[in-house]
């Protein structure tokens, strides 16, 4: 475990609550520091520049004393606190510093709140004790104004329609009485998982500390404290976005909150409550990565207590003509606007029955496919976008920005050059989840000798150059989003058109982005699952993933079972493949140890892959 932070002193403590006026140093916030009458702590002790590497305005030059210290310290409430941390660029030191500055001028003259000793206590013990650094959503927001940025969840561009339902239910959850409790959503690429949670974090409120939890962050709080004794200070939501490719990490923290003393008790009482939101497109308790969060049969149970429910939640279709029609139109209008003209308008209610029967059909029912449709309709028109499917709108928004950088090409210092590479460039972004500078200057590298070119100016010229078009806001690339048009945008980038590149080139490029981003293993098992009933060919990019799996990874092997659909002979085949790695890789594993998970694990992989042999006809094997 990790050293204990000293933190500030109780003297820097005082002397920033004598100067506060007992109120939030963010501009035009009067919202109390203490509640004075009950002697409560309601805001927040924060760091100009942050306190660790990673954080938002870290400045690795400051000592701890300094960082600690009073001028590096600012009071604000813990909703300013969470807004001045995820968006750095705007919220600056020199910003900080000037609120810091003038608020203490304006109240320097007034008497501050009262501090007993036990308010010190507690505000220090909050800046020390170890804590989770959750993202919040709005330090996900897309940086460019591309037209493709409204699908980003993050933006929260579009209404938010035909869920109150599922939103009702997750705050009713939140605010249960369970000390700790888990809940499995679930639901196709489109049906709308992320944004769900991200008006989720927003009902909750200030008062809650809610974000989404990166792999990265579930290492480092588990190497600073065991969360078998950890204490969190705040009502905590943690969503865990993609959580099949996480599945382990997720099981060991599980696993360890299983025997947290919190977890004695049916009833939280006046302790804050710890909530884990997994999303996922699919989960199986019997397989697949769900599977792999049940430890042994000793902590099994406890960890089942923590799920409520027990069963994974599917987040359903948008049901009501009324709604779709106006998510669709909302969107119509916001694409206009994007391009300054009329936004074309959608028949009255009842009026067109070939219009109505269209918007009726099941795919319709996801978020996601309505605003791509009118994307895509706001140029083709909307009763030829609606007969489109889900491959087809996300191919045709892709090659929007695949067009979009070419463009941005045509004015880079080597343009010929810079229109090959720019896009392979981006692709390796997005199949990685977005690279930082450091990441992408090294892939840029590889990718210069893997095609035997040069760039005038270096890979941090082209580099650069790709990041004002996708920018992630830190000098590295953002990935294509949302999933189902960044998939799409890779698949075309690397094999069509004037990217297209020859076999042998294109398995370097996948093995060297999977190699620099991590990412890139869930992207291209979701490219899979998305596109190899269109394009076949994408199966041949997993056989990378079923390598890297057959060394004993088997989170990887599971998501690919999970991850690869099974509605043609040849991708039956790929997930037989799979299948028998699994049912190796347990095998294996219970020659070393024949405890009851192993062998409930090789069970199942033999059920599984004895089902699969039936499915190609090979059922005597």
């Amino acid at each position: 475990m990790g050293k204990q932070r000293r933190g500030p002193s109780q003297k820097t403590i005082k002397a920033l609550f004598a100067v506060s006026g007992n109120r939030c140093a963010f501009p035009d916030c009067d919202r109390p520091l203490i509640h004075t009458d009950n002697q409560t702590v309601l805001g927040e002790v924060c760091h100009i520049r942050a306190e660790r590497e990673g954080w938002a305005r870290y400045d690795p030059t400051q000592t701890e004393k300094q960082r600690n210290g009073y001028d590096n310290l600012i009071l604000l409430s813990r909703e300013h606190h969470r807004i001045i941390d995820a968006d750095e660029s705007t919220y600056t030191v020199e910003i900080l510093c000037d609120w810091k500055q003038k608020h203490q001028e304006n109240y320097k003259s007034q008497p501050g709140p009262k501090l007993t000793a036990k308010m010190i206590e507690e505000i220090i013990e909050r800046l020390t004790a170890p804590k989770l650094a959750l993202v919040a959503p709005e330090s996900r927001r897309p940086r460019d104004t591309t037209e493709a940025s409204l699908l980003n969840p993050y933006l929260r561009a579009t209404m938010f329609v035909g869920r109150d339902k599922d939103l009702g239910e997750l705050v009713t959850w939140a605010n249960s009485q369970r000390p700790i409790a888990v809940r499995t959503i679930v639901g196709r690429g489109g049906a709308g998982k992320t944004r769900l949670a991200i008006e989720l974090i927003d009902a909750l409120g200030p008062e809650w500390d809610a974000g989404f939890l990166t792999p990265e962050e579930m290492s480092r709080l588990q190497e600073k404290v065991s969360l078998t004794q950890w204490e969190w200070h705040y009502r905590t939501l943690a969503v865990v976005d993609y959580a099949g490719a996480v599945a382990g990490e997720v099981g060991k923290w599980l696993g360890e909150l299983s025997t947290n003393p919190t977890m004695d008790s049916l009833e939280r009482g006046d302790r804050p409550p710890l909530r884990i939101l997994l999303l996922e497109r699919q989960a199986s308790e019997d397989a697949g990565w769900l599977r792999l969060l049940l430890p042994e049969s000793q902590s099994k149970a406890r960890i089942h207590e923590m799920f409520d429910p027990p069963e994974p939640v599917e987040i359903g279709p948008i049901q009501t003509g009324a709604d779709r029609r106006g998510l669709l139109g909302n969107m119509l209008v916001l694409c206009a606007e994007r391009r300054r003209t009329p936004p074309p308008k959608l028949p009255d209610p009842g009026m067109d029955e070939e219009f109505e029967r269209q918007l009726a059909e099941p795919q319709w029912g996801d978020p996601l496919m309505l605003m791509m449709a009118a994307m895509v309709g706001i140029e083709s028109g909307v009763p030829q976008a609606l007969s489109l499917s889900r491959t087809d709108l996300g191919e045709r928004i892709a090659k929007r920005e695949i067009e979009q950088i070419e463009n941005n090409a045509a004015h880079a210092s080597d343009p010929q050059t810079a229109k090959r590479l720019m896009p392979l460039l981006a692709a390796a972004a997005t199949l990685g989840r977005g690279l930082t500078r450091e990441q992408a200057v090294v892939l840029s590298m590889v990718m210069g000798r893997i095609l035997d070119w040069t760039y005038p100016g270096g890979a941090g010229r082209v580099v650069d150059e790709v990041a004002s078009v996708l920018p992630d806001g830190k000098g590295g690339i953002a990935p294509v989003l949302p999933d189902m048009v960044g998939e799409a945008f890779a698949y075309l980038v690397l094999t069509t058109g004037e990217q297209a590149l020859p076999d042998a080139q294109r398995r370097q490029i996948l093995r060297a982005t999977l190699e620099v981003g991590a990412g890139a293993f869930r992207t291209i098992t979701l490219l899979a699952q998305d596109y190899a009933g269109r394009h076949p060919d994408i199966l041949d990019w997993l056989d990378p993933l079923i390598h890297e799996g057959k060394k004993g990874n088997l989170g990887l092997l599971m998501q690919l079972s999970d991850a690869i659909p099974r509605d043609t002979l040849a991708l039956r085949d790929k997930a037989l493949v799979v299948c028998e790695a699994i049912m190796d890789t347990f095998r294996k594993a219970a020659e070393k140890d024949s405890s009851e998970k192993t062998l409930c694990g090789l069970a199942v992989a033999l059920h599984n892959y004895g089902t699969r042999l039936s499915k190609v006809g090979r059922r005597k094997e």
